[in-house]
This record gives C-alpha cells, structure tokens and sequence, in this order.
C-alpha cells in the first residue's frame, strides 16, 4: 500500500491543476475564470465528477469567489 502511495507523489489532483492553472492568470481575470470552469470529455464524464469539482475547487480557491463548474452533455463529441 505506501509503494502505490509513493508512487503518486508529484501527481495532483484535477481541483489542484484547476486551481494553479487559474491563479497563473492575470489577476484581472481570475475572478471570470472561476465562475465559468468548463470540463468536457474523457474522465469528467464520470457519474459525480463535476459535483466533486464544484464541492472541492471552493475549499482550495481565494475566498468570496463565486465558483461553478459546467461540463458538456456530449462529451468528446463537443467542438470548441
């Protein structure tokens, strides 16, 4: 068990990425990319995933940032 732990180490969790890649923004900006985070495809198709996002990216974001999560309902089908 603390070999599959070790072996994780410098991995982070999709809230984590979400987060870091927001707050490497232009400050000006940050407080949009927060209320309109949009997941598609793959992995983010799984039942609760978006739930989850919407649940933890709170916890770890600046405070009094309004937060929401959206995925697609078409998945890898959606064009950008």
């Amino acid at each position: 068990m603390s070999e599959d732990i070790e072996n994780l180490k410098g991995f982070i969790g999709m809230q984590h990425a979400i987060t870091d890649s927001i707050n490497q923004s232009d400050l000006d900006i940050r407080k949009e990319l927060y209320s309109n985070i949009l997941v598609t495809g793959g992995n983010t198709m799984t039942q609760g995933f978006v739930t989850r996002l919407q649940k933890e990216i709170p916890d770890i974001a600046p405070q009094n940032l309004r937060v929401k999560v959206s995925s697609s309902q078409t998945g890898s089908l959606t064009e950008y």
